[in-house]
């Protein structure tokens, strides 16, 4: 069996990728896709506000792709995108007043289904 294993950094302003890749040419399985992230927030913690909160997040995504025949694969894949606790206080005028509280341990789980055809 052979096989074939890259790894990546990236670096771009104020954000870090990193993740690895394991690719196995028999069997048509692609296992394991990982990677890791980092991202600063993009607004000031004073200026937050409870439509979009934003602070740093911790990225790790895993996932697979399995190649049903030469032109057709199927991959699977998983990423928790961990935000830690968001503090908002936000004013909005006279008439709606102040809105402040916190997102506790805010965090997106995503789950991603590809069905991949080449021509």
């Amino acid at each position: 069996m052979s096989s074939f294993r890259e790894k990546v950094v990236f670096t771009i302003r104020d954000s870090t990728l990193s993740g690895t890749m394991q690719l196995f040419k028999e069997p048509l399985l692609h296992f394991p896709l990982i990677g890791a992230a980092y991202d600063t927030s993009s607004v000031k913690t004073g200026d937050m506000s409870v439509t979009l909160p934003m602070g740093e997040t911790y990225r790790i995504r895993t996932g697979t792709q399995y190649k049903l025949n030469q032109q057709l694969s199927l991959g699977f894949a998983y990423e928790l995108v961990w935000m830690g606790t968001l503090n908002v206080n936000q004013t909005r005028g006279p008439l709606a007043g102040t809105v402040a509280g916190e997102y506790k341990d805010a965090a997106i789980h995503a789950l991603q289904v590809a069905l991949q055809y080449q021509f």
